[in-house]
């Protein structure tokens, strides 16, 4: 005859929130709190403020996983990583510009957003699709794509980026396993802006 399940212990919502604390993938605190089969004071819990000021999305390219994290993003959220165990094939790699929509609508807060492993459509204009409390953005892998290969100030993604992204501190951009992007434009830019310019590529 099969051991019966073990029951879960009884403890105060402050213990759960530590435990549930080691959860890096944030998809996974969402499916905990929308889980019919998972005990009340875990799914409450789950869906704690506490646990959604720091956000991690771990292969974002599923509509249904992003929709689910999407509803938990607000005021609350100061820190949002989103990243692929690898860098995509194009056509299979691109962050959904309704993502940073709702980032920019919800997350009026956020103080850092780091992007890695990713495709990024330069027609998606990504500093205007941040929230302008953003202090720190880190692009590491990120692959930009559809940017003019001979580049004019104007077409830099980091125009105006003073004026879109005001209170931005520093970017750091690291390119070891993609193709670089970066042009002689974009870093006169980014040194005019008095952003800190972290680089390795």
């Amino acid at each position: 005859m099969p051991n019966p399940a073990p029951t879960l212990p009884d403890l105060p919502d402050h213990i759960w929130l530590t435990i549930l604390g080691y959860i890096d993938d944030s998809f996974l605190l969402s499916r905990l709190h929308y889980s019919d089969t998972i005990p009340t004071v875990i799914r409450r819990v789950a869906g704690d403020f506490q646990l959604w000021k720091s956000v991690r999305v771990v292969n974002p390219f599923n509509r249904g996983r992003l929709r689910k994290i999407v509803s938990f993003l607000g005021r609350h959220t100061r820190h949002i990583t989103v990243s692929a165990d690898k860098l995509p094939k194009d056509r299979d790699g691109f962050l959904l510009e309704s993502f940073f929509t709702s980032v920019r609508g919800r997350c009026t807060n956020l103080k850092t957003l780091y992007l890695k492993r990713l495709h990024i459509d330069a027609n998606l204009r990504l500093a205007s699709n941040l929230p302008k409390s953003l202090e720190v953005l880190g692009l590491h892998d990120v692959n930009w794509t559809n940017l003019p290969h001979i580049r004019a100030i104007t077409s830099s993604p980091f125009y105006n980026i003073r004026d879109r992204l005001p209170n931005l501190k520093r970017i750091e951009i690291l390119m070891i396993r993609c193709p670089p992007w970066i042009k002689i434009p974009d870093i006169n830019l980014l040194k005019k802006s008095g952003i800190d310019f972290v680089h390795e590529w």
